[in-house]
Formats: C-alpha cells, structure tokens, sequence
C-alpha cells in the first residue's frame, strides 16, 4: 500500500510539472501572435517597428519550442529507463496486476478445498 501510495504522488507530480510546462510553452506562440497583430494594426506604415516587434515575437515562440522539443525526449527517456527499472523489480502495472490474480486464484483453491462443518 506504501509502494502504490509513493507512486500515485510520483505521477501527481509529473503531471503537475507538465501543466506547469505545457501552458508556458503555449503561451510563447501567444506572445508571438500578440506582437505579430500589434504589429500589423498599428506599425503597418513603419517596417522598422513591425519588423522589430515580428522579430521580438519570434524569439520568445523559438525559445518555447526549443524547450519543447528538448523536452519531449528527456520526458521519453526517463519514462523508459523508468519502465525498465519498474520491470526488473516486477513493479510493473501489469505485473502487479497479474500477481494479484494469481493470488486471487490461490485464494479461491484454499478456499473450495477446505471443508465448513
């Protein structure tokens, strides 16, 4: 019960990090969009300023998704190392899954093989 109460909190916290991570990321596309209209309905006439602000937008979306994509594999990796931890141990959902099982199955053998007076 310790066990499955330690991994509930882990994946508590993996997802708290990744709704901490994921709106971030969207949010440097929103700061581009935003300086790209900015800069559309009001510098039309000054390229200087439209480019500038274009610009500005670009960097902060390009920083975004780089962050993205340098995530996703090392979010990916640890999930597998973690799997194959998990494995060796025989502490995998499924594993722990099919031990139950068994010892339901187990159970229920004792159970029909003893006699009730």
């Amino acid at each position: 019960m310790n066990r499955e109460t330690t991994e509930i909190e882990r994946y508590r916290q993996v997802a708290q990090q990744q709704s901490i991570s994921g709106p971030l990321i969207g949010l440097t596309g929103v700061t581009s969009s935003t300086l790209g209209t900015i800069a559309f309905y009001e510098y039309l006439t000054d390229r200087q300023k439209t480019n500038s602000l274009i610009f500005s937008g670009r960097v902060v979306q390009i920083v975004g998704q780089s962050y993205a994509v340098l995530n996703t594999p090392y979010t990916m990796a640890v999930g597998f190392m973690k799997n194959r931890r998990l494995a060796a141990k025989g502490e995998l959902p499924s594993q722990i899954l099919e031990q139950r099982l068994k010892n339901i199955d187990t159970f229920e053998k004792k159970i029909k093989e003893e006699k009730f007076p």
